[in-house]
């Protein structure tokens, strides 16, 4: 239940009030930007001039990770939506097609229904392929200033987890597991090397912990919302 209790004039609002909030502002910040990138979209001309085949691309990114699912299976818990920095390179082979790798970071925080358990570094380290879609097919509907994309990727999750002091002596070990991505997007050209990048993905992240010196199952998979910059060369 969500409520504000009032003392002496002033209020304090309940923690999940505050958190839903945060999460409100950062989707209305991301929207925003992409509503921006849309409104100085290149015009057709310009975007002409820039549809030169690349040869390379580099994206910087930030987010949101949320939790498809609860993550630690043997307990009551539950985990926080978490911050996201992702970075990127791809290499051309074919106008529609580009390959490259990519770096994930995300950190959650677990807790018992109430005390805090600890925190989860998730390092995400992939092979991707990119599919993109041919100008050709863009142009005749008049889209010369978007590319939509799609991406699978596969490599590994490394995990670090950091006890909290109120874990009440309860320890845990993440080992690393295998990660597979899905991802869809679009790209906003603004100039001739420097575009505008929004994305969602899902990536996968499950396996077998030690709690306890015990075996337990995890699930940490995420659905993650991306903004942020592109530079082609």
């Amino acid at each position: 239940m969500l409520y504000s209790v009032s003392f002496g004039g002033k209020i304090f609002l309940d923690k999940s009030i505050v958190k839903q909030r945060n999460r409100h502002r950062l989707f209305g910040c991301l929207m925003a930007s992409i509503v921006s990138a849309i409104a100085v979209a290149p015009s057709q001309s310009f975007s002409a001039q820039v549809i030169e085949e690349e040869v390379f691309a580099w994206r910087l990114r930030a987010g949101v990770a949320i939790p498809t699912q609860k993550v630690l299976k043997n307990i009551g818990n539950s985990t926080d939506v978490a911050s996201l920095f992702n970075t990127d390179a791809t290499y051309a082979l074919k106008e529609w097609l580009r390959v490259g790798v990519m770096y994930e970071w995300q950190e959650h925080t677990i807790n018992f229904n109430g005390p805090k358990f600890g925190n989860l570094t998730i390092n995400t380290f992939l092979t991707t392929v990119e599919f993109r879609m041919p100008r050709a097919k863009l142009d005749v509907h008049g889209l010369t200033w978007l590319t939509p994309y799609a991406s699978l990727g596969a490599g590994a999750n490394v995990h670090f987890f950091n006890e909290s002091t109120q874990a009440g002596g309860n320890t845990a070990s993440f080992p690393t597991t295998f990660a597979f991505r899905m991802a869809t997007g679009i790209d906003f050209p603004l100039t001739e090397q420097l575009g505008f990048n929004a994305e969602i993905a899902w990536n996968r992240d499950s396996g077998t912990y030690q709690f306890n010196g015990a075996d337990a199952g995890f699930n940490a998979s995420t659905l993650n919302i991306l903004g942020g910059i592109r530079l082609r060369y």
